[in-house]
């Protein structure tokens, strides 16, 4: 389980509903990854200082201050671990964490979106919650939590989560795709477009030479699409649909977008 793809795949799907309405759910497990793969999320924390908010950047919040060597140490072995599908080896680590740290924001975090990975929902609301009352400005985890409670059509409580992470992570890219996924779900598809082109003006500059770049590109015109055939114009879903497919031609997401496409009867 070694690509972005693969990941994704085990997610998302795709269907025509009457009336050329297609139905889509992002992949919560490729949103979360996202989030601790890429090294651009910003954040405003307890010291009111704009500090990168990765794995990678120094640490600036009052809990992860007092977060013990080996607890980040083990975290970040579980982050390693995650990405590579590794989940059993991603829960021994974080094990290790909590028992250094129990109220460490990042390694309940993480655990949660392993569970999410592993589809257990409700134990990852439980770790996400954890890690927000821990770190009551830790924007990653109402992110999080976000995409779980989106995955599951809790579209009122994503949002209440959304608007909290905005100003801890006001120049966050997956904030407001995310906001888009919630918009799609309640059939506000003007707004969700208007979020993913914000989330694509805000994409850092490095995710074209990232590993899941042609899987994000692959994804955001499949959401796109999406919310043109919400708002019934099927003129400007069609590019996307292709587009999607163009991205990554072996994806997960094409292949939605061919299903997509063959099911609105073109050739």
């Amino acid at each position: 389980m070694g690509n972005g793809s693969q990941m994704a795949g085990c997610w998302g799907f795709l269907r025509l509903r009457r009336g050329n309405h297609i139905s889509l759910v992002l992949g919560t497990s490729f949103v979360l990854l996202l989030g601790i793969t890429f090294a651009q999320e910003r954040s405003s924390h307890l010291d009111q200082r704009s500090a990168l908010l990765d794995w990678d950047q120094p640490i600036t919040s009052i809990n992860e201050l007092r977060a013990p060597n080996a607890a980040r140490g083990a975290v970040e072995k579980a982050r390693e671990a995650t990405l590579k599908g590794k989940f059993p080896e991603a829960h021994k680590q974080l094990d290790r964490a909590l028992k250094a740290f129990p109220n460490y924001a990042p390694a309940l975090m993480l655990e949660g979106i392993v569970n999410a990975q592993e589809q257990n929902f409700a134990l990852a609301e439980q770790n996400l919650n954890a890690a927000i009352k821990a770190d009551s400005f830790y924007g990653r985890a109402y992110l999080s939590l976000a995409a779980v409670y989106n995955n599951t059509e809790r579209y009122d409580d994503a949002l209440r989560l959304l608007n909290r992470a905005m100003p801890l992570m006001p120049s966050s890219w997956l904030v407001y795709l995310e906001l888009a996924h919630t918009e799609t779900g309640t059939g506000k598809y003007e707004t969700a477009l208007y979020h993913i082109e914000r989330a694509e003006a805000l994409q850092p500059r490095n995710l074209l030479s990232n590993t899941r770049a042609s899987n994000t590109r692959a994804m955001m015109h499949l959401l796109k699409a999406r919310a043109f055939m919400g708002i019934g114009n099927q003129i400007r879903a069609i590019p996307e649909f292709e587009a999607a497919i163009k991205a990554e031609p072996n994806g997960e997401f094409a292949h939605h977008s061919r299903s997509a496409l063959a099911q609105l009867q073109l050739p």
